[in-house]
């Protein structure tokens, strides 16, 4: 990924050859298991995938943060806000 979050292809010297995909907000992590097998996640739970023609995103199921209980008290009893 690039500075901007973009992603990109690279020179072996580190220069940028052309930007491939743009469009789904700032990408800060890229993995891959080859050319037709890539994935990119970002900010906002954003994951997109390449498979050697088109990026698509990936729905990513996220647990359900209205469900869990937390805690009224500290360890001493005191009320939390």
């Amino acid at each position: 990924t690039t500075s901007l979050g973009h992603v990109a292809t690279m020179q072996q010297d580190g220069r940028l050859t052309e930007i491939i995909y743009s469009d789904s907000g700032y990408l800060s992590s890229i993995w891959g298991s080859s050319d037709t097998n890539i994935y990119a996640a970002g900010y906002a739970g954003v994951v997109m995938h390449y498979d050697g023609s088109e990026w698509t995103p990936v729905d990513v199921p996220l647990a359900d943060q209205s469900a869990k209980s937390f805690p009224t008290q500290d360890k001493f009893g005191r009320p939390l806000p």
